[in-house]
């Protein structure tokens, strides 16, 4: 059975052997076939909310699916982001411990 998705960018799901390739247009709200849902690439899509999944094409479970991709996809940006801060501040505390370190030139 075909899953129903809704695809909130546009994207190419090569096959897992690399021969064929399924593009998704974004907002695209319909069917794929079975192998496109068992690829890791569509995993990762689905678990960043690029892609919401739902098993029906009933109008509450997609608006339910849609809605669940939002929040997957926002959690996925605030790690990114959080992630982002924390390296930037790893990289300043570097810098700075640098800057302690290095003895100061006396003027001639």
């Amino acid at each position: 059975m075909a899953t129903v998705i809704i695809s909130k960018r546009n994207i190419i799901i090569p096959s897992p052997d690399g021969r064929q390739a399924y593009p998704i247009p974004k907002d695209y709200i319909g069917s794929v076939p079975d192998w496109v849902t068992k690829t890791k690439y569509f995993e990762e899509l689905v678990k960043d909310g690029k892609i919401a999944v739902s098993s029906t094409t009933k109008d509450n479970a997609l608006e339910q699916a849609d809605a669940e991709a939002e929040k997957a996809e926002q959690e996925a940006r605030e790690k990114a982001k959080a992630a982002a801060e924390a390296e930037k501040a790893e990289q300043e505390a570097a810098e700075k411990s640098e800057e302690t370190e290095k003895p100061e030139r006396k003027k001639k």
